[in-house]
């Protein structure tokens, strides 16, 4: 569904007192809680909400990073909102996400001398590396972005059946009634 008319379903409930991007910031919000219901035994589901960014390279004396440009939704796995990362101009550098007691382990072990992986690790605003060679200047970052950095023209892909269990939910919520928290049993 376009996110404009997804934005004008919600409009025609609650009134023209709430702006666009108030109406898609609850959205947002919305659609994390119930995805992050429909989505838990199979996080790739996320892949369908990625967009791609170019992300300057940052580096400083303790750590080399990427700032994010739009808000990450936060997944429960080492890749957490930024599903996949690759060099710019080096195709063949592999990116694993990798947990923070990781990144310690494998300087400790010298392990950057023995692979080409390069490690990340996903933070509210940044993207930090290990054994991110100096020729990579830029990488291009998969990210899950909310609904709300959507373009108002872009299809933003609903599962089968969900658009007015979000628009429903979204009315909910700005009107200040209870929500269900889940989305697998009906409100009483």
């Amino acid at each position: 569904m376009r996110k404009d008319k997804l934005i004008a379903s919600v409009k025609d409930k609650v009134g023209t007192m709430y702006g666009d991007r108030t109406i898609a910031e609850v959205v947002s919000n919305v659609v994390i809680q119930i995805f992050g219901q429909l989505f838990a035994r199979d996080l790739s589901q996320w892949d369908l909400y990625v967009k791609e960014y170019v992300a300057d390279i940052v580096r400083t004396d303790t750590e080399t990073y990427t700032l994010h440009p739009v808000p990450v939704i936060q997944l429960p796995d080492s890749a957490n909102g930024v599903r996949f990362i690759y060099s710019e101009k080096e195709s063949n550098r592999r990116f694993e996400p990798m947990p923070q007691q990781s990144f310690i382990t494998y300087s400790k072990l010298g392990m950057s001398e023995l692979t080409q992986t390069v490690g990340y690790m996903v933070y509210t605003d940044r993207t930090k590396f290990w054994n991110l060679p100096l020729s990579v200047e830029k990488v291009r970052e998969h990210i899950v972005t909310p609904f709300a950095e959507w373009s108002d023209e872009e299809d933003f892909p609903l599962p089968s059946g969900m658009a007015q269990t979000i628009i429903d939910a979204t009315v909910d919520s700005m009107r200040g009634n209870p929500t269900a928290t889940n989305i697998y049993k009906p409100k009483q």
